[in-house]
């Protein structure tokens, strides 16, 4: 038997896929509930994603989408979702979308327009451990990185882009410095080679697609069990869960890095150690609603993004209701503010009537927004995204050190994005499978 730890999205595909090559599996979660931090609730008539708002659609995904059959329930964002703001100056500017939108825009100097240009000329770095921070101002210059990738970092990683390593947390941006010599050329052609692009989700949210794998897992999945110990024997692996233990030839931990550090301390110290090192700062999310008429601004966007530079409270706020449709009452709007990450971690640990009062307080000021809000949520994530800093490096030597019935898994490796959690938990399938 095969176990698979964790019932996050990684653990999930990993699970459904050994089950579907007919292996026995069995899934186990500390939780109530399958799906980890992708969880899509309804408090009467708003729709909230309390963990991933939407999907980038890839290749990849897509095909994974058709093979499990969620193809159908695909739903496209709005065509205005393709607009993205920033706060500079005070005031939320549009992002350019185009060559020509960025010619025309006033959002970015001449001087910034103009170090596009020389991109093309600036050599590749063979420094591993280059963050995004210096990665971006030696290829794009200060202020693209001040005003665009900081923005962007906030929204991706709740992070620091001076901490982040760029061949970590972005390694197809780092391939492609390396493979084309050029960040604008390299992504043009990797645009034309992908056939399916853009923002979806489906249909009842995000959380349609755990509720679809799970529904082909029913009797092999084992919610509020929460592993306390694991011992390795010479049959495969034993796991302690407090009130039974199980035996399996082999396990998949699908895991966070803070969960699995002390669960392998004893068999398995410089990895515990090395998992130990990676952050996850807090984040909280304020979802508020409000008349439409009793705001100000257009909302024509998928959201704004705010950087280090602004003094800002929040790391930026979804126009839920601008994204996709049936999220909020027909005469309302539907916002997502995010709270804290690496940079303001206490903020996220505000009270709650903090953390509304300064949310709208902040709306009023940058979306025009006149009246109450009709409706306030907060949901809080103590320990959010991993952060791919310097500490991640070490773990990554020390995976390869474990013995062939052991398997990690989660989004502090291999990407933090549900598309490529999907394809870990794919991945994890066959390595731990043989196939």
């Amino acid at each position: 038997m095969i176990a698979v730890v964790g019932a996050g999205i990684t653990g999930l595909v990993a699970a459904a896929a050994l089950k579907r090559g007919g292996h026995e599996v069995a899934l186990y979660d500390a939780a109530d509930r399958i799906g980890g931090n992708i969880h899509s609730q309804s408090f009467g008539p708003y729709r909230l994603e309390l963990g991933p708002n939407s999907l980038v659609l890839n290749d990849d995904l897509y095909a994974f989408f058709e093979d499990w059959g969620m193809k159908d329930s695909m739903v496209e964002a709005l065509p205005r979702a393709k607009y993205r703001y920033i706060l500079r100056d005070g005031k939320y500017q549009k992002l350019p979308t185009g060559p020509l939108s960025l010619i025309t825009s006033g959002t970015f100097s001449w001087r910034a327009k103009r170090n596009l240009l020389k991109e093309r000329s600036i050599p590749a770095s063979n420094d591993p451990s280059e963050t995004i921070d210096a990665f971006f101002r030696r290829r794009l210059g200060d202020e693209w990185t001040d005003y665009a990738v900081y923005p962007f970092i906030s929204g991706v990683f709740a992070g620091n882009p001076a901490d982040l390593l760029i061949a970590e947390a972005f390694p197809r941006i780092k391939k492609l410095e390396n493979e084309y010599g050029s960040l604008i050329k390299g992504m043009g052609t990797s645009r034309k080679n992908q056939t399916h692009r853009g923002t979806i989700s489906l249909e009842g949210g995000v959380g349609k697609m755990i509720d679809i794998l799970g529904k082909g897992l029913e009797e092999h999945i084992h919610t509020g069990h929460r592993i306390q110990r694991l011992e390795m024997t010479a049959e495969g692996v034993i796991l302690d869960f407090g009130q039974m233990k199980v035996h399996a030839q082999k396990v998949i931990l699908a895991l966070p890095a803070y969960v699995l550090a002390p669960l392998l301390s004893d068999a398995f110290p410089a990895m515990a150690g090395s998992l130990k090192a990676i952050q996850y700062p807090s984040v909280s999310m304020i979802f508020s609603a409000y008349k439409r008429a009793d705001v100000g601004h257009p909302l024509d966007g998928f959201g704004v993004l705010h950087n280090h530079l602004e003094g800002a409270y929040t790391l930026g706020t979804i126009f839920n209701s601008s994204v996709f449709e049936g999220r909020c009452p027909e005469d309302e709007v539907l916002l997502t503010t995010f709270v804290g990450g690496a940079r303001y971690t206490d903020r996220a640990n505000e009270s709650e009537e903090i953390l509304k009062a300064n949310v709208h307080k902040e709306l009023v000021q940058f979306l025009s927004v006149k009246g109450e809000p009709t409706f306030q949520h907060v949901q809080r994530w103590p320990q959010a995204i991993p952060q791919y800093t310097q500490e991640i490096l070490s773990s990554r030597e020390e995976i390869q050190k474990l013995p062939s019935q052991i398997r990690l898994g989660g989004n502090w490796i291999g990407g933090i994005s549900v598309p490529d959690s999907i394809q870990s938990g794919l991945r994890l399938a066959k390595e731990i499978s043989g196939e």
